[in-house]
């Protein structure tokens, strides 16, 4: 146990030991200064350990959750700050689209501002082509070169989150890389080699017309 550790380095070495020690009573654990001394005769021999404990039980409560509160107004401040520079992205993205003028400003607009405001490390944003059938890629950042070749045009009816937000015109999120796999097994090895994290699928609407959608990506 700690006191017989304590007890052997008083005797071994003559010097005198402080320490907090806890041990468990009656089902709580209790806290205790202690303070040991080595003993000699006056010959100055070492015989023994002369030792006094004082319970500090309250006052390690109060540390703990005074550490507690700290720790969490420590959190709620780095909450506050990351939300603020979210909200100076998303005014810089909201000042940028009021510029744009047309589709391709606006798709790029939103493909090298949202993604940084929100924290995603990929976008794509796909438009549903006239047939209301097919779904083509209109921009996209973050994806390594060549790992959206094959998405380039699509089927609205492909089984992947964007296609199925934009055809049940309502967001679709996974909090983790596991939870997009068990509704999309067939994406799993991608989703894993591409490092997925969070997903997140949203359908862009503009008076109850759907015009396509926009995916984003999280880092794991």
């Amino acid at each position: 146990t700690r006191m017989a550790e304590l007890k052997r380095e008083v005797l071994e070495t003559g010097v005198p030991r402080h320490a907090e020690i806890s041990f468990h009573l009656e089902g709580e654990e209790r806290f205790f200064e202690l303070f040991l001394e080595p003993r000699r005769e006056a010959t100055d021999a070492l015989v023994g350990i002369t030792g006094a404990g004082v319970e500090i039980t309250a006052r390690k409560r109060n540390e703990q959750e005074r550490e507690g509160l700290l720790q969490r107004e420590r959190a709620a401040k780095a909450q506050a700050e990351q939300s603020a520079v979210r909200i100076t992205r998303l005014q810089q993205v909201t000042s940028n689209l009021s510029e744009a003028l047309t589709p391709d400003q606006v798709a790029r607009v939103m493909v090298e501002h949202v993604g940084n405001a929100v924290g995603a490390k990929s976008v794509s944003v796909v438009r549903l082509l006239e047939d209301g059938e097919t779904l083509e890629l209109y921009d996209s950042h973050g994806f390594g070169e060549g790992a959206l070749e094959a998405w380039r045009r699509f089927p609205l009816n492909a089984r992947v989150p964007l296609a199925d937000a934009i055809q049940r015109r309502e967001p679709i999120f996974f909090q983790d890389v596991e939870s997009f796999i068990r509704h999309y097994p067939q994406r799993a090895q991608n989703a894993r080699e591409l490092g997925y994290g969070a997903v997140v699928a949203l359908p862009l609407t503009v008076e109850a017309h759907t015009l396509g959608g926009i995916g984003l990506v999280y880092a794991e």
